[in-house]
């Protein structure tokens, strides 16, 4: 009989939880906007736990998706610069009763991205932007979760001496193509009453010259970063995840042209290039079956 456990993905704006179960989402999902404070946090994970208690039972392993450095061996959050305050709760003894794991938000979406969609046999990277820019890859049959690593291809430098990244490193891709970097850039070169980068994709997508200009740009740095993920690490697939997937149409041809005139004998390699198919529900999914598989 297949596990069914609690899979909660934390993200900078919102926080989405379900029921999962085979490699799948099995209940509505719960959304809660991202508190800014430790106690509201706690509020809002007790929520969520409650909730789908009622649905499934008390003793259902939690898989937790965070923002951050995640030591997998102990389950400790040892930092986040996007919610500093995690790394100051003890959620052993917050959930004292059952099992929980934690996992970096990315490495969780990749798993949920592989194991829902029959990937196990490839070379996976996966490239997820959100409020920022993360990724995981999956190589060999092993993901960046097993290994222990913390995949930065967010922190790839592509403008020497670039825009200030919120690293506070420069030249960062994370400071030209994330929903903060470019909803910063239409502010200062469209509207400062653009409230989102959804609101500046619906204007590429209606022929505003100056927001096509921006994401394709943009993009094609992108496409560098994404090119020398490919030189280093091999992989066949790129999966764009995150919101901003689901506008992958608006930016792709540009993005594509990017990373196949900067991969080394790409005549040799077949590279498939694509959004994510589970865009919204993959770090549920692999928070949630990671944790079944943990065996806690």
């Amino acid at each position: 009989m297949s596990k069914i456990s609690i899979g909660i993905d934390v993200g900078g704006t919102t926080i989405k939880a379900g029921l999962v179960e085979d490699n799948k989402v099995i209940s509505e999902v719960m959304i809660l906007p991202t508190p800014s404070s430790q106690a509201e946090f706690i509020d809002a994970l007790s929520q969520i736990v409650v909730k789908f208690d009622n649905l499934a039972d008390s003793n259902t392993a939690i898989g937790l998706a965070v923002p951050g450095l995640v030591n997998i061996a102990n389950g400790q959050i040892m930092g986040s610069s996007t919610l500093p305050f995690l790394s100051k709760i003890q959620f052993n003894e917050l959930f004292a009763d059952r099992p929980i794991t934690f996992y970096n938000d990315v490495d969780a979406a990749l798993a949920g991205e592989v194991f829902a969609n029959g990937l196990q046999s490839e070379n996976v990277l996966l490239i997820n932007i959100g409020t920022g820019l993360g990724s995981a890859f999956y190589l060999n049959g092993l993901g960046s979760w097993q290994l222990d690593l913390a995949a930065e291809a967010g922190h790839l430098k592509v403008i020497p001496n670039g825009r200030k990244c919120s690293c506070g490193g420069d030249g960062c891709i994370q400071a030209y193509f994330s929903g903060r970097a470019l909803l910063l850039e239409a502010r200062e070169k469209i509207s400062r009453e653009i409230a989102s980068t959804k609101a500046l994709f619906d204007l590429a997508k209606a022929g505003e010259a100056t927001a096509a200009k921006i994401i394709e740009s943009n993009a094609s740095l992108l496409g560098v970063a994404i090119a020398n993920c490919v030189n280093l690490l091999g992989v066949e697939r790129v999966i764009i995840g995150g919101q901003i997937a689901s506008s992958f149409e608006v930016f792709s041809t540009e993005l594509e042209a990017s990373i196949k005139s900067n991969i080394f004998r790409l005549k040799e390699r077949k590279i498939i290039i694509e959004p994510s198919k589970s865009i919204g529900l993959s770090g549920i999914i692999g928070a949630g079956y990671l944790v079944s598989l943990s065996g806690k």
